[in-house]
């Protein structure tokens, strides 16, 4: 089975602003698609690992949109970019702008990393429903107690999990 590699969003409405970000995070291990439009960044990020909002589009602001998108995708991880920002916004990442490349590209990075070993974490729990569909409760209690952790894992716990699970 060949992987397809995570895709970043990134969404403002200013083409400059998403040029930038996009230039800035062109080297990772990711596909960038950047967008102004309103409905293509809520259905394209149905899709995407990593969503960053950068500004508003259209007649939605910052706070509207990660709002919006927070509401439409489950399983992307949001950063919101933004000079002034709504501390209550539902993101996994917060960013203030001016922001620098190097801030701009750990946390993009990061939660990328995130994103594919929850997808992997994910097949790994699905081949053990497989496996042990007879003793349903005591899944459910792994799976759960797995998902409370995984907020808590840095990269390097990840790989080190999954080394340990695949040596390959």
């Amino acid at each position: 089975m060949v992987e397809r590699p995570p895709t970043v969003l990134v969404v403002a409405d200013d083409e400059l602003t998403r040029q930038r970000c996009s230039t800035w995070l062109e080297s990772g291990t990711y596909d960038i698609i950047a967008t102004g439009i309103l409905d293509e960044a809520v259905a394209t990020a149905k899709q995407a690992a990593v969503v960053l909002v950068a500004g508003g589009v259209g007649r939605a602001s910052h706070d509207d949109l990660v709002r919006t998108i927070s509401r439409h995708t489950r399983e992307c991880a949001i950063v919101s970019l933004a000079s002034s920002a709504s501390h209550d916004l539902p993101c996994d990442e917060r960013l203030s702008s001016p922001v620098q490349r190097q801030e701009l590209r750990e946390s993009v990075d990061r939660l990328v990393t995130r994103a594919t070993y929850v997808d992997r974490l994910d097949a790994l729990l699905a081949a053990a429903r497989r496996a042990t569909s007879s003793n349903r409760g005591r899944l459910s209690r792994l799976s759960s107690e797995t998902r409370d952790l995984q907020d808590a894992f840095e990269p390097a716990d990840y790989e080190a999990m999954f080394r340990t699970i695949d040596p390959s």
